[in-house]
């Protein structure tokens, strides 16, 4: 077979497998009201998105660069090869009104961040570096090989108040962080060291959980150490008064702290315990392949919603299968259980590919946010294609889990760690670390290799559903693939304001024009190289896309 031929047959394989379905088939319930991207000369990568109090957001997350663009501090590590934390303030509508950046001569990685009772904030992740920088205490590994749990607490202003490595001398990594009662805070995350430092206790076989309690000038006043006979990784705490319970993933059978036996692969575990770190109960939940727990929460009932990725199909726990029944792709799994832990319901959401759940927002009504990434394209429970390989997908699901909205934030390249969360009754904001130049939602170019990104959407009141249906907007390319050219059919749609335009996966333009009247544009495709390509329909009340794969 000559290599030419076999590109043709990848390419109609991934058209085939990735894009099994290429068009919405109705307008998408929310438009940009503004974005905004952020970063420096490299890479910024999100981890979560906070509002305060004068109607402005704080971005927290993790930098690469130096003093570029909107960091206007040094890179702690003067060889810029580490990361450091950083973290932006902004106004309501996306402006940047301040930034600070935390770090030592090491990698420092912010995984959590959380608004406190003070008004100030408190930034939780981890550390590989020593006593140097903003870093206040040696690293347990003097060998800075292993990282240290690193707290850092802020006042309003993002000013370092203090700082705290919590750990022993081997590795700990961060989960989250919550403020159960004004002043006093619960550090979950998970620790392989053993008894020594900050641990307190021996462990009980590989990762373990483990729970820290510090005050408001950053005290270590106890810690708890819960585990099983293998791995355990805490990801996620939900806690209200004098009550916590921590979530993740475990591989463990039943012993130790774990009272279950493992269904197969890595199960949901989740442990209900009080202030003293008491254990009151644990649950495991999972099938028979890999299911991890990446968020828990509570509902204003005191019920318990487990988010997170499942490769199980309909098995043990789970009750409904992956919409990719291979063991390679994963949906997003959502379990709602009472405050003992027992399950009432479960849900399993996805499409033709790999999905995962970065956070769940309770609201007020009992309806359930849910943001995370999503390489699929129109099918299943997603109502929209992928622009890029990889977007951030967000849909709203009521008390029972019944989906009532879904939106893809589009873009022509890779965004991940999306984090979202309701503003009001019908505006949404979404933070992503994206890869993507101005396309799609996006109207900026990055700054470096990777951004934070922010949007904020509303619902669209240019058009509604029932203005326009999938025949009165769709269009059509022929042939599809295509070789010398292709003939695009827009159904009669004609005018000043409709644009038709080519691009690249990338988002490159490579060809734009109107539609002719005769409604068959004809486009010349012999310059532009064989591949997957995206064309828009734009007007001035809808955008459609379609994907184009050229074969020469």
């Amino acid at each position: 077979m000559s290599v030419n031929n076999a590109f043709k047959l990848i390419l109609l394989f991934l058209v085939t497998f990735f894009f099994l379905s290429t068009s919405y088939s109705q307008p998408p319930a929310f438009a940009p009201a503004w974005n905004m991207n952020y970063g420096g000369s490299k890479d910024e990568v999100i981890a979560v998105v906070i509002p305060s109090a004068d109607g402005g957001f704080l971005l927290a997350g993790t930098s690469f660069s130096g003093q570029s663009f909107d960091l206007t501090e040094p890179n702690r590590d003067s060889t810029v090869q580490s990361s450091d934390y950083w973290i932006i303030k902004t106004d309501q509508n996306g402006n940047k009104l301040w930034n600070r950046r935390f770090g030592g001569s090491s990698g420092e990685t912010l995984l959590h961040a959380i608004a406190t009772f003070d008004g100030g904030y408190l930034l939780s992740g981890t550390s590989f570096s020593g006593q140097d920088g903003d870093k206040t205490q040696v690293n347990h590994d003097s060998s800075l090989v292993t990282p240290d749990i690193w707290i850092v607490k802020t006042d309003s202003l993002g000013n370092k108040l203090w700082d705290i490595r919590l750990g022993g001398n081997q590795s700990e990594q961060m989960g989250e962080s919550v403020e159960i009662i004004p002043g006093i805070y619960l550090i979950a995350g998970s620790t392989v060291s053993p008894q020594g430092g900050n641990i307190s206790e021996p462990g009980q076989g590989g990762w373990d959980y483990w729970m820290a309690l510090i005050d408001i000038n950053g005290n270590l006043l106890s810690d708890k150490r819960f585990g099983g006979t293998a791995d355990d990784f805490c990801t996620s705490v939900a806690a209200d008064t004098g009550i916590m319970v921590l979530g993740g993933y475990t591989w463990s059978g039943t012993g130790g702290d774990k009272s279950q036996p493992n269904q197969g692969g890595a199960d949901y575990w989740m442990i209900k315990a009080d202030v003293s770190g008491n254990k009151l109960w644990d649950k495991s939940y999972g099938g028979t392949l890999n299911d991890w727990l990446f968020d828990i929460t509570t509902t204003p009932d005191q019920y318990l919603v487990l988010g997170g990725q499942a490769f199980s199909g309909a098995t043990g726990d789970k009750s409904e299968p992956n919409h990719d029944p291979g063991p390679n792709g994963s949906d997003r799994w959502i379990i709602k259980a009472d405050s003992a832990g027992n399950k009432i319901w479960d849900r399993t959401y996805g499409a033709d590919q790999i999905e995962d759940v970065n956070n769940i927002e309770v609201l007020a009504n009992g309806n359930l946010l849910i943001c995370g990434e999503s390489y699929s394209s129109q099918n299943g429970n997603k109502s929209e294609p992928n622009l890029g390989p990889e977007q951030t997908w967000i849909f709203m699901t009521d008390g029972s889990g019944n989906i009532l909205w879904d939106k893809t934030l589009f873009t022509f390249s890779h965004d991940e760690k999306g984090y979202a969360i309701m503003l009001d009754s019908s505006c949404f904001l979404a933070v992503n670390y994206t890869r993507a130049d101005s396309s799609g939602y996006k109207t900026q170019d990055n700054y470096g290799e990777g951004d934070f990104w922010m949007i904020k959407m509303c619902p669209d009141t240019t058009l509604s559903v029932s203005d326009a249906s999938a025949e009165k907007t769709a269009f059509e390319i022929m042939p599809n693939p295509a070789k010398e050219y292709c003939i695009i059919r827009t159904n009669g749609q004609t005018g000043d304001d409709v644009i038709l335009s080519l691009r690249t996966v990338n988002g490159y333009l490579v060809w734009s024009g109107k539609p002719n009247e005769k409604d068959e544009t004809r486009i010349d495709l012999t310059n532009f190289p064989s591949g997957i390509y995206l064309v828009e329909f734009k007007s001035e009340k809808y955008r459609q896309y379609k994907k184009l794969v050229i074969l020469h």
